[in-house]
């Protein structure tokens, strides 16, 4: 009889052991969305964008992804009107016949000073701002900077951008996953 307790509470051990796991229900991903301007983080809670046709015969889908540390850049007129931090990545070209209609096209953006697909051509911003007050407006220095979009689904997308400097010298990247809304 005492084997078979011994036997029984090995066996609870195991099954017990053998359960534990990672059960938050998360899938892993739990990378924060933020910006970093030298060595201070900003929280990232909102993005949207805009599409553009551009170059001759509109060969080219022109994106301007904005993001905000506010959640809620609208003001109630629905004017744009956020407060803190606000990203702006402007200009980046993709090839139109590629992309999909209302939706920004996956891939590697990186600096030309031509029009060219998969290409931005140098005019990115970062701003504070207090409502409509602009307290402050730095461009980046664009020949460095990589755009990297990847198109989850649906509406949400992962942004990842990395190599520009600031007006100050300052380090700028920043990482955004979650909803972009079509149409600012």
């Amino acid at each position: 009889m005492k084997k078979f307790l011994i036997f029984l509470a090995a066996a609870a051990m195991m099954i017990n052991f053998s359960s534990c796991g990672n059960d938050d229900g998360g899938d892993g991903d739990d990378k924060k969305n933020y910006c970093k301007i030298g060595s201070t983080t900003y929280d990232l809670n909102y993005a949207d964008f805009y599409i553009n046709s551009v170059g001759s015969s509109d060969e080219f889908a022109e994106y301007d992804i904005y993001f905000a540390e506010d959640a809620t850049p609208y003001d109630a007129g629905g004017e744009w009107a956020p407060d803190g931090l606000v990203v702006n990545l402007y200009y980046l070209y993709a090839d139109k016949s590629a992309a999909t209609e209302g939706q920004m096209y996956s891939g590697t953006y990186n600096y030309s000073e031509e029009l060219t697909a998969m290409s931005h051509d140098g005019y990115s911003c970062l701003r504070m701002s207090d409502g409509n007050v602009r307290i402050g407006q730095e461009f980046v220095s664009e020949s460095q900077l990589v755009v990297k979009i990847n198109h989850v689904s649906g509406d949400v997308y992962e942004i990842e951008w990395s190599g520009a400097i600031d007006e100050d010298g300052n380090a700028v990247s920043g990482y955004y996953k979650g909803p972009v809304v079509d149409g600012l």
